[in-house]
């Protein structure tokens, strides 16, 4: 009877345990998604205020997004800061003459050996469509 039971037992904590996992895993996932989506909305929205603030009405490039959200008072502790964004890149580009960007956010490269980790990416221009994805081979999970 007792063996019975240590094999239920055991059995119940091998199916459990990779469950516990996946769900922190997905945790993780969850709020790193957050932060990247909810970083490109804030530099979405940075950017129209950005242009519609200003005579030219010109899109801004990063430094000056930057700019905009410090003395804007947008900049919210959560989302991934501009001018330090590690682990992520954040690029900012604009056309000469202002009438279009586009923006990326994606993981920063590790600096010795130059590979990009597997994490969440998104991209966005102009038009406020928010894109995000993976690198190529790191669609399952990880």
């Amino acid at each position: 009877m007792n063996k019975y039971f240590l094999i239920v037992i055991c059995g119940f904590v091998a199916w459990v345990a990779p469950a516990r996992s996946q769900s922190q895993t997905q945790h993780v996932a969850t709020e790193q998604a957050v932060r990247v989506v909810g970083t490109m909305w804030t530099l979405n929205t940075a950017e129209y205020a950005y242009k519609h603030a200003n005579a030219d009405h010109k899109f801004g490039s990063k430094d000056e997004i930057a700019q905009f959200l410090r003395t804007e008072g947008r900049d919210s502790p959560p989302l991934i800061d501009v001018e330090e964004p590690a682990p992520y890149e954040i690029d900012i580009v604009t056309t000469a003459d202002g009438s279009h960007y586009s923006i990326t956010i994606k993981p920063a490269p590790d600096k010795d050996t130059h590979i990009s980790p597997c994490g969440l990416a998104a991209f966005s221009d102009e038009t406020g469509v928010i894109y995000t994805g993976k690198a190529l081979g790191c669609e399952g999970g990880k």
